[in-house]
């Protein structure tokens, strides 16, 4: 099965539309690993954050603790800004 991939460059006028800053080390997530970080986001939300990001990135395929953190940031700048508007 072909993953798509959801790369930072295909996103690139919507983030400056919306003033979000992308970090130019952003690596490309699948489909599949952003699903699997929001599952596991749900799952480990009760944890330290030190423990948290640690049992997230074991359970993201090929994804470090900081990407993930990194991604899960991006998200909530998104949700924030996307809020701002709906006001």
């Amino acid at each position: 099965m072909k993953e798509i991939f959801n790369c930072p460059e295909r996103i690139e006028s919507i983030s400056k539309n919306f003033g979000i800053e992308r970090n130019e080390n952003e690596q490309c997530w699948s489909i599949v690993q952003e699903k699997a970080l929001e599952k596991a986001l749900r799952k480990f939300r009760f944890l330290q954050n030190n423990k948290r990001w640690k049992k997230i990135a074991e359970i993201v395929k090929d994804k470090t603790q900081k990407e993930c953190k990194d991604k899960f940031n991006l998200f909530r700048q998104k949700l924030m800004v996307q809020n701002k508007f709906l006001k």
